[in-house]
């Protein structure tokens, strides 16, 4: 589609040169489409968000608990990806504990 629009857009340019001007090697891409500072998002960068089913048989009117429990895990759920792209990844530094002068197996 977007070399059609290139043809297109160009009509007495070689192919070579449409080339040349819109797809550019970046990274480990050999054909990436951009126009100086611009760049074309692949679907492949962006990234998958699985969402958690609603249980069906649960009413908003009667069962609000459930709901409101639902929204502060998705609320916790957000902070947690926010914070991750913020500090990278959040982990515990490991520990060793030795006893007696004994080392762990």
């Amino acid at each position: 589609m977007l070399w059609h629009w290139a043809k297109r857009r160009h009509p007495e340019k070689s192919n070579k040169w449409i080339a040349d001007k819109y797809w550019h090697p970046e990274g480990h891409r050999k054909w990436m489409f951009s126009e100086g500072d611009k760049k074309l998002k692949l679907l492949s960068d962006i990234k998958i968000v699985r969402h958690t089913r609603l249980k069906l048989d649960m009413n908003p009117y009667i069962d609000e608990n459930y709901f409101i429990l639902r929204k502060i895990k998705q609320e916790i759920k957000k902070l947690k990806s926010l914070a991750k792209s913020v500090w990278g990844n959040i982990t515990k530094p490991e520990t060793k504990t030795i006893t007696n002068n004994c080392c762990p197996n």
